[in-house]
């Protein structure tokens, strides 16, 4: 798929003016999916909506779902972005094999901040990713700038004095790595931070899905990467709509991915819970085992003293195949 394609909004929603939709909330029930409005994704994925106008749709559902049929119309028009596609494919030609975002970035943010010392600086940077990139890509762009590869971050250390924000996005590359499009999404939220300051600091939804979101990718892929970072990114935040790494760390982050290297199977809070069964609420531990599987708790059972009256707890109402024959006669659980 062209980016042509990928920017060309549907016929449906062209008119004369541009682009405009109106929205009937009454089509949002159509249970044969014959109106827009009762397919989100398909509303959604007109053009790339902007941020802004999913906040307004999702805050409008909210709003009229709460309200029972409560009717509405809405109009929007002007609000879904429109690409000159002439304007697109001229740029792209210009600045090809790069993305056009990606030569403002390096040839005119990174200068303005004194850094790569000179455009000879700059073309370097650029030449590198050309090299590891012209057998595997056709469109180089900020998400290919990757921490992983030593010369760029070497590079990129001239707008991170002392590096220290270079090596804490590497380790949450490194916790994220299983992340469909982590480190394009990494790599491209880095540059956005390193090159820009303010209010500009940091890339909008927007950058991140034009420099991440290649031809082939996956929507999916995209938005299940992103809320990765926000949840588990420990030096990942998002301000103003922006989203951008910082020395700061944010904690919740840091909780929610630690809880997941802790205990990621469970298995130490089950051992946990059995405990406190057998302990503190049935308070019998040397004739007591707790159901797990049928074959796993009757090899417990049988190490058990048999001089006295065995006990199985059981987390759940247990079904018969779950019991087993017992000196001739059905093993029947207490509560089972």
């Amino acid at each position: 798929m062209s980016y042509a394609q990928l920017l060309n909004p549907r016929p449906e929603v062209l008119s004369d003016d541009g682009i405009e939709g109106i929205i009937d909330l009454a089509n949002l029930t159509d249970r044969k999916r014959r109106k827009i409005e009762s397919k989100p994704a398909a509303f959604l994925s007109l053009t790339y909506p902007t941020s802004d106008i999913v906040r307004v749709i999702q805050r409008l559902n909210e709003r009229f779902t709460k309200r029972g049929e409560t009717p509405a119309l809405f109009l929007f028009e002007g609000l879904i972005p429109t690409f000159d596609i002439n304007s697109t494919r001229d740029r792209l030609v210009e600045s090809y094999p790069f993305h056009p975002d990606l030569l403002t970035l390096i040839l005119e943010r990174v200068p303005a901040r004194g850094g790569f010392q000179n455009i000879r600086g700059s073309l370097g940077f650029l030449a590198n990713l050309v090299r590891f990139t012209y057998q595997s890509e056709d469109l180089v762009t900020a998400g290919h700038a990757t921490l992983l590869n030593r010369e760029t971050a070497v590079r990129l250390q001239d707008l991170d004095p002392g590096g220290d924000l270079i090596n804490r996005v590497k380790g949450n590359m490194e916790e994220l790595a299983n992340q469909p499009l982590g480190e394009r999404l990494a790599s491209t939220t880095v540059l956005y931070t390193l090159t820009g300051d303010g209010r500009m600091r940091g890339a909008t939804r927007e950058d991140l899905i034009r420099h991440v979101m290649l031809p082939g990718s996956d929507i999916n892929d995209f938005e299940q990467t992103l809320l990765a970072y926000q949840k588990y990114g420990s030096h990942f935040h998002c301000a103003e709509s922006r989203y951008y790494f910082d020395n700061e760390e944010n904690a919740d982050a840091k909780v929610e991915f630690r809880s997941l290297t802790i205990d990621p199977t469970g298995a130490k809070a089950r051992t946990k819970l059995r405990a406190m069964w057998t302990t503190e609420v049935f308070r019998e531990t040397e004739s007591t085992a707790v159901f797990t599987t049928g074959e796993e708790t009757k090899a417990e059972v049988e190490t058990l003293r048999k001089d006295r009256l065995r006990f199985v707890l059981a987390p759940r109402r247990l079904k018969p195949e779950d019991t087993w024959p017992a000196r001739g006669r059905p093993f029947v659980y207490p509560g089972g």
